[in-house]
Parts: structure tokens; sequence; C-alpha cells
């Protein structure tokens, strides 16, 4: 039998609140008394699945450093970039350089204000990586209806939605494999 690879779960949590409007970004919004990411950390960490858990952070968060998250699978906090992308790209560096993972290892994407995914579907995700040996994106089958508008927002057409799916996090792909991809589509 073939040892199942580690999971390294990488949360880009870098994200300053711009969209949101708020004076304290999203992932520092409260639930219950703590901080949103301090429950998608807690998730993520209680997952029999995950290896370790590993944060992207705003270089001026001082929220984080006020209240950081500990756990025995933190692996530690990186600077995040100026986008996602960088975050996360910048949390595979971290991984494979400071933690020692593998390139064949497992990188396991989560969104920081994102706590409520479930035991069974990072489960579930992880196994249908480990099946395809490529990856596997978290989603559901779209639904909903869709509009194509022109300039001004004038319905043109509906879309067919036949063969689409909304994407979540979790997504999960080979830690070497992501990398390469995030550096190429930087250099476009």
């Amino acid at each position: 039998m073939t040892k199942k690879r580690n999971v390294w779960a990488v949360v880009p949590a870098a994200g300053v609140g711009r969209r949101m409007g708020t004076a304290l970004p999203k992932q520092y919004q409260t639930v219950s008394g703590l901080p949103l990411l301090h429950h998608t950390l807690s998730r993520l960490c209680s997952s029999p699945v995950i290896t370790g858990v590993v944060v992207g952070i705003n270089r001026n968060d001082d929220a984080w450093r006020s209240n950081p998250f500990v756990h025995a699978k933190m692996m530690g906090e990186y600077a995040g970039g100026n986008e996602r992308a960088d975050t996360v790209l910048a949390g595979l560096h971290f991984l494979s350089e400071t933690v020692g993972a593998s390139d064949s290892d497992w990188a396991l994407v989560h969104d920081a204000a994102r706590p409520c995914v479930l035991q069974q579907d990072i489960a579930n995700l992880v196994e249908a990586a480990e099946a395809s040996q490529r990856g596997a994106v978290l989603g559901s089958i779209l639904s909903d209806t869709l509009k194509m508008t022109d300039e001004s927002r004038q319905v043109e057409t509906t879309v067919d939605r036949e063969g689409l799916w909304r994407a979540f996090t979790p997504q999960v792909f080979p830690l070497g494999d992501l990398g390469k991809a995030l550096e190429n589509a930087s250099q476009q």
C-alpha cells in the first residue's frame, strides 16, 4: 500500500478589507467572540487528513500580532503578497523552505473567512485528489439562471448552464504543480 501524501493547508489572510469597505478586514470580523480566521484555522487544524497549516498575513497586520492562533498543527505564518495568488505562492515557498514540504505533497488552499467548511468535504476532497493524482476542487453544480448583458447592462441572452459549476475552497493540488502554475501565471 502506498503511503498517502502529506496535506498542507495554506490560508491566504493578507487581505486588508478593501472590497468590504471596513476598517477591520473580513477575516477579523468576530463570530462568537473570535475572529473568523481563528474559526477557519481551528476547523482546518482539527481535520485528521491535514498534516499542518500555514497562514499568510499582511506585513502590517496588527490584529494578528495581538491575537495569533495557536495549535499543534500550526506550522507558522509568513508574509502575504499584494494579491491572493502572491500570498498562496509565498505560502508554498514557506512550506518547502521552512516546513520541509515536498513538491509531491498536497497543498490545500482555503479562504481565511470561510470557517464553515465541513470535515467530510475536506476528507472527500483529499480522497478525490488522491484518486486523480492531479488535484481536486470543492464545488457544486450551478443551478442559478445566468444572463449575458451588453455594455449598458441590458440582458442579451440566457447562458446555458449545462456543465457549469461553482468553485469553492478548499482546493487541493500537488504543491510543486501549483507553485509552477502560479509562477507561470505571474509572468503573463
